[in-house]
């Protein structure tokens, strides 16, 4: 789960060099590897193996995050299939950054949750 999360994570982190002016030094899609490389829709599907496949080892808590997350991106690839077919309107593209900020976000809110249900004892 933790690792389909960080490559999720991974990629909308490359989306944003790739549709944003970053830096040199920011990944983008073109830098990614290729188990990484794709498209949001192979993240989003990958989201949903895991809804459907290690739901039992989820909290009520972390089920709700994970389909949060599910639901707040599944216009992703739709979005970059409009982007792609308009790859000339820097506006456009420039228009997605914040829907892979707030993917990022939701990401890490999965990830702390996952975290929290370890319950590692506090020092």
């Amino acid at each position: 789960i933790q690792k389909t999360l960080v490559n999720f994570k991974r990629y909308c982190e490359a989306a944003l060099g790739t549709y944003d002016d970053r830096g040199e030094f920011h990944p983008t899609l073109e830098t990614l590897d290729s188990s990484n490389a794709g498209s949001a829709l192979m993240h989003i599907h990958a989201l949903h193996e895991i809804q459907l496949e290690d739901f039992i080892f989820l909290s009520k808590n972390s089920n709700l995050v994970l389909n949060k997350l599910y639901q707040e991106c599944e216009i992703m690839p739709s979005m970059e299939l409009h982007v792609k077919g308009n790859q000339n309107d820097i506006d456009l593209a420039r228009s997605t950054i914040s829907v892979y900020e707030k993917a990022m976000s939701n990401i890490d809110e999965c990830l702390q949750s996952l975290y929290d249900e370890l319950e590692f004892p506090s020092k």
